[in-house]
């Protein structure tokens, strides 16, 4: 079975852009002028329009039709996996404790709020080379269990009891030096440089419901970012 014709406008759209047919400020065919050169119908050739607009590569004017976008190559998708499956992880600690004034403002929390932490270190060869700590608000009489979070993702321990389309993530990179704490659990000198990442888990409403911090040490790899647009499509 073929693939859809709207899927092969599309590509072929896709190509004229990438090749410079089309370039950004340019006007796209129009539905009709799309319908007649591929023979096809204003639905299929709106759904194809549609394909392209999602991917960012045009955008509708109202009451003037489709224009090429302009690349935003300074812009980047950053790709970040928090369970690498090259190393192995535990679970060190899964406590609540009174949070330090940096959880506290990261999750708004009222005073005298407790948290639970969640501590994992990640292991490469038997040797410590990240460690994370996650903070939930505490919710007397709604404890986590160890054996319920070992394997799971941030997000999906927050969002345990909610639909999983009601949170986003926020991330942001900086680094930091090794504390005395974090220099034994990393096996690591203290003021050792580490890179760290501090993610804010959001629900629907806008309530930050979790906030996490991931020391890594060189040996645990390298975050990844993309710029720029790929052609999907099918070539020929």
């Amino acid at each position: 079975m073929g693939e859809p014709v709207y899927f092969k406008i599309a590509n072929e759209l896709r190509k004229g852009i990438f090749e410079g047919k089309f370039n950004p400020g340019d006007l796209m065919p129009s539905e009709n002028e799309l319908a007649s050169s591929f023979n096809s119908s204003r639905v299929t050739t709106r759904k194809s329009l549609g394909i392209l607009e999602n991917e960012g590569l045009i955008a509708a004017w109202h009451g003037k039709g489709y224009f090429v976008q302009t690349p935003e190559h300074n812009k980047y998708t950053m790709y970040f996996e928090e369970h690498n499956p090259a190393f192995k992880s535990k679970i060190q600690k899964v406590t609540v404790v009174k949070p330090t004034d940096e959880v506290k403002n990261a999750l708004s929390l009222k005073e005298g709020q407790k948290v639970v932490l969640i501590r994992r270190i990640v292991l490469n060869d038997d040797i410590p080379v990240a460690c994370d700590e996650k903070y939930i608000p505490y919710n007397r009489g709604d404890p986590l269990v160890e054996t319920e979070i070992q394997y799971a993702d941030f997000p999906e321990i927050v969002a345990a009891k909610s639909s999983p389309f009601a949170i986003q993530t926020d991330m942001e990179i900086g680094f930091e030096v090794a504390s005395a704490n974090l220099s034994v659990a990393l096996s690591c000198r203290q003021e050792e440089p580490l890179l760290v990442t501090y993610r804010y888990i959001i629900n629907h409403y806008g309530i930050k419901v979790g906030f996490e911090k991931m020391y890594m040490r060189k040996a645990y790899g390298r975050l990844r970012a993309h710029s720029g647009y790929s052609f999907v499509g099918k070539r020929k």
